[in-house]
C-alpha cells in the first residue's frame, strides 16, 4: 500500500500552532496594550502628496501567502530541522524584543547628548538628527544623520563601504541606485539637491536595506548637520537584563531627573515595556495556567494513590487484624505521600528552570523565578494534599473482610476451586 503523505506532518502541528500564537501576541499585543496611550503623528506634508495605488494591496496580502507557504515548507523538513526552524523563530522574536531601545530623549543639543552619554549609564545608545526631505525626479529623499551607534542599536542594516565623514560625502540606500538605474558602486559621484541647490557628492557607503517604496534613505555626516538642529537620543540602560520593568522605568526616570531632562522631552519604548511584559508574562497568566494544570494533576494524583491503596488493601487488612489503628494506617499513606512529594517537587523545579533557560535564552530574573518557585511549590503540595484525602480515608476505614474482597487491583489469584470434573 502506498504511504499517504500529509501536507503538514502530525509531529509539527503543535510547534506550528505555538509559533502562530506567539507571532499574533507579538503583533496584536502592542496594539492592545497601547490602545489607551498617547500616539504621535509622524507624517509630514510630503506624505499627503504621495498617491495611494489600490493595486499595491496585492503586494501586502501576498506577503501573508508567502509567509504561510514558507511555514509549510519549514514543517515539511526533517523533524529535527523543523523544530529548529520554529525554535529559531521564537528566539528571534524574543531577541528582537529584548534587544530594542528602552527610552529616548528629543530636542537635545549636542552638548546634552555628550553629557548623558558621559554619565556611563547606557549599555547601548545612539543619536540621530532629521535633516528634512528633498525631491529627486519622482522619488523622495529622507535625509538624516544617524550615528554608527544608532545603526547598531536599531538594526538599520549593514553598510557596504564606510559611513560619510565630510560634508561632500553620503551614504545612500542601495534601492536608490536600482530604481534610478545608477551603478551600485562605492566611490562614485552623484548630483543631488538636498535643499541648498544641486551639488556633487561622493558615495562612501551603501546601506543594505530592503525598500519597496519611492522614499529613499540618505545619511549625511555629522559635520553637515546645522548647528541648531535638535538631536534625538535612544538608549538601553546598563544592567537592565532581567530587571523588573517597574524598577527599570523608575531608574530611568530618576536618571532623567538627575540630568535635568524635562519629562515632556522623554519617551519610553512601548515595544520594549509592553511586549516584554506580554511575551514573558507578568505572572498572573502563568499562575492561571498553573492552576489549570494543578486541577489536571490532582485528578492524576488521585488515580495513582487510589490504585496504590486498592492494591495494598490486603496488607492494610492484615495490619488491622494485628491491631493497627486507623490513624496509623493513614500515617503509612502520609509517609508515602511525603516521600514522593519531597522528591517530585524539587525535581520538577529543576526541570522547569532548565526548560525556561532553553526556551527563553538570555532572560533570567531571580526575583520572578524564586517567587514563582515558592508559589508553584505550595500549589503543588496543596494539590497533593487534596488529591490524596479520599485514598487516605479509604486506607483508614478498611476492615479485614473488605480487605479480602478487594482484589480488583491486587495481583491475579488463581481459582481456589477447580472447575474440572476430574483430575
Amino acid at each position: 500500500m502506498e504511504k499517504k503523505t500529509l501536507l503538514i506532518p502530525k509531529a509539527t502541528w503543535l510547534p506550528l500552532i505555538l509559533t502562530f500564537v506567539c507571532n499574533d501576541i507579538a503583533y496584536f499585543g502592542t496594539r492592545l496594550l497601547m490602545s489607551d496611550k498617547k500616539h504621535y503623528n509622524l507624517s509630514n506634508p510630503l506624505d499627503e502628496q504621495i498617491p495611494f495605488l489600490p493595486w499595491t494591496l496585492i503586494i501586502y496580502w501576498g506577503c501573508y501567502l508567502f509567509w504561510l507557504v514558507n511555514y509549510v515548507i519549514g514543517c515539511r523538513q526533517e523533524q529535527e530541522e523543523a523544530f529548529r526552524f520554529y525554535s529559531g523563530q521564537q528566539v528571534k522574536t524574543l531577541d528582537g524584543i529584548l534587544g530594542q531601545y528602552q527610552a529616548e530623549c528629543v530636542e537635545l543639543t549636542r552638548e546634552e547628548v555628550a553629557q548623558l552619554v558621559d554619565a556611563g549609564k547606557f549599555e547601548k545608545w545612539g543619536c540621530t538628527v532629521e535633516a528634512g526631505t528633498a525631491r529627486h525626479e519622482d522619488g523622495v529623499l529622507r535625509i538624516s544623520y544617524v550615528s554608527p551607534e544608532m545603526i547598531d542599536l536599531m538594526g538599520y542594516g549593514e553598510i557596504t563601504g564606510a559611513y560619510p565623514q565630510w560634508e561632500n560625502e553620503l551614504c545612500v540606500e542601495r534601492t536608490f541606485f536600482r530604481y534610478f538605474g545608477l551603478p551600485e558602486e562605492v566611490g562614485q559621484t552623484v548630483a543631488l539637491d538636498l535643499g541648498s541647490g544641486e551639488k556633487s557628492y561622493t558615495v562612501t557607503g551603501i546601506l543594505e536595506a530592503e525598500n519597496d517604496s519611492r522614499i529613499f534613505t540618505i545619511w549625511i555626516p555629522e559635520t553637515a548637520v546645522e548647528p541648531e538642529s535638535p538631536y534625538e537620543l535612544r538608549f538601553r540602560f546598563a544592567g537592565s537584563q532581567g530587571m523588573e520593568l517597574a524598577q527599570l522605568r523608575a531608574d530611568i526616570e530618576q536618571f532623567f531627573t538627575e540630568m535635568g531632562i524635562p519629562e515632556e522631552r522623554t519617551f519610553y519604548s512601548s515595544s520594549y515595556f509592553g511586549m516584554v511584559d506580554l511575551y514573558l508574562g507578568n505572572g498572573m497568566e502563568v499562575y492561571a495556567a498553573a492552576l489549570l494544570i494543578a486541577v489536571v494533576c490532582a485528578i492524576v494524583i488521585y488515580n495513582i494513590f487510589y490504585i496504590s491503596v486498592m492494591g495494598k488493601m490486603r496488607e492494610y487488612g492484615r495490619l488491622k487484624v494485628l491491631g493497627t489503628t486507623p490513624r496509623q494506617l493513614k500515617r503509612v499513606v502520609k509517609r508515602e505521600r511525603r516521600f514522593l512529594t519531597a522528591i517530585a517537587i524539587p525535581l520538577g523545579l529543576v526541570c522547569a528552570a532548565g526548560i525556561a533557560l532553553i526556551a527563553v535564552p538570555g532572560y533570567w530574573s531571580w526575583g520572578d523565578n524564586l517567587r514563582s518557585a515558592v508559589v508553584f511549590s505550595l500549589l503543588t503540595y496543596g494539590t497533593v494534599l487534596i488529591a490524596t484525602r479520599k485514598p487516605m480515608a479509604m486506607a483508614g476505614k478498611v476492615s479485614a473482610i473488605e480487605a479480602v474482597r478487594a482484589t480488583a487491583y491486587s495481583q491475579q489469584q488463581g481459582p481456589s476451586v477447580s472447575r474440572q470434573l476430574h483430575r
